[in-house]
């Protein structure tokens, strides 16, 4: 499983005859064991959080553990129980007001079900609207779950909603959930993200005139993707995105790995593929104002594919902004420097409040943004 973080995968002989790993399942993330002689395979502990990892130190078992509310933590894992060795949040969690989200399972087609979760913001009234935000994961092949994110927290800090979701071509559901988008992206997965927004906007707490979309990697892919398949959002940002397949195929580090992953076939086999699953080849109907975020140093998806978007946008005087990061690669929003993270999260929050025009009440919040102004 990857997910919400940097998760290791990687099995461990646990003894002789068994192994023992960590595998992903309905956005939980636990312990599994298979003895090799039988084949019988065990799950060691069941709950709502991500065991990121499982590694051998001398003679204790530890793992690095979190769920939603709860930044990570390293366990030891003895005699079937995990025993709890770290708290380094421990300041963190009594200061901060974190919000558990809600689990929802919706139907986007009939018998398809796609889980998804939504975060209230930090401090609601009643009888009161509020913006939210769709964050769409990366991938495509991998999910969102019951872990901490604080990017999520932190808009919901801002006064946002925020849900998410685990649309088909996401990991944790079987092998075809996951493989059904495989060679034709942007056709069911954006009915689920379609369907599921439709949901979640519905809620009678969410203005659904104030609905913002964001994502990164194959995430920036939907969100262009969105915005040139619909108006229902009204303000957007992608981030290190996927825009002109037929390009990405042959610049990025990884484009040659996404043979038959994205148009099913070579570029110069099936052209038309891949200008058909390209979201610059619907940019015409983009009227959704956006904010384009890429780093320089972006080998995945390099920043032509974002200068691509800019440009086209700018030919067509829509409403567009193009940030770029020096120095930074495609893992920007998890090991880049401090200053241009918190840059980062602090323009994304400047753009949605604009568009989706939400005045900041948390003091905190507005640090951050006076902190950037200067």
């Amino acid at each position: 499983m990857k997910g919400l973080g940097e998760i290791d995968p990687t099995p461990l002989w646990k003894d002789n005859d068994t192994i023992i790993f960590t595998a992903s399942y309905k956005g939980s993330c636990n312990l599994y064991s298979i003895n090799l002689n039988t084949e019988k395979l065990t799950k060691l502990e069941s709950n709502e959080w991500e065991i990121a990892t499982i590694r051998k130190c001398g003679e204790k078992w530890v793992t690095l553990i979190t769920d939603p509310v709860t930044p990570p933590e390293i366990y030891e894992y003895k005699s079937g129980k995990f025993n709890k060795l770290t708290s380094h949040n421990k300041m963190f969690e009594e200061e901060i007001n974190l919000t558990m989200p809600e689990e929802h399972w919706i139907e986007t087609e009939k018998g398809v079900m796609v889980q998804g979760w939504m975060m209230k913001p930090s401090e609601m009234k009643k009888n009161k609207k509020y913006p939210a935000i769709m964050e769409v994961h990366g991938g495509p092949h991998v999910l969102y779950g019951w872990s901490f994110f604080f990017e999520f927290h932190l808009l919901a800090a801002a006064g946002y909603a925020v849900f998410y979701i685990n649309p088909r071509g996401s990991q944790g559901y079987g092998e075809d959930f996951c493989n059904a988008i495989r060679g034709d992206w942007g056709k069911l997965d954006w009915l689920d993200i379609k369907k599921s927004a439709e949901y979640f906007m519905d809620f009678e707490y969410i203005d659904e005139k104030k609905v913002g979309i964001t994502g990164g990697s194959y995430g920036g892919y939907m969100t262009n993707w969105a915005i040139g398949h619909t108006n229902m959002f009204k303000a957007a940002v992608t981030q290190r995105s996927v825009v002109n397949c037929h390009n990405f195929f042959g610049t990025s580090d990884a484009g040659f790995y996404f043979i038959g992953e994205v148009a099913n076939g070579k570029p110069w086999e099936k052209p038309m593929n891949y200008m058909k699953v390209s979201p610059l080849s619907y940019v015409k109907n983009v009227n959704t104002p956006l904010l384009i975020i890429h780093s320089e140093g972006d080998q995945r998806t390099p920043i032509e594919q974002g200068e691509q978007l800019f440009t086209a946008l700018k030919l067509l005087r829509k409403k567009c902004a193009f940030l770029r990061f020096d120095g930074e690669s495609h893992d920007l929003s998890r090991t880049g420097s401090p200053k241009n993270r918190m840059a980062r999260l602090a323009h994304i929050i400047k753009w949605f409040n604009r568009y989706l025009k939400n005045p900041i009440k948390n003091k905190e919040i507005q640090v951050l943004l006076k902190e950037l102004d200067s």
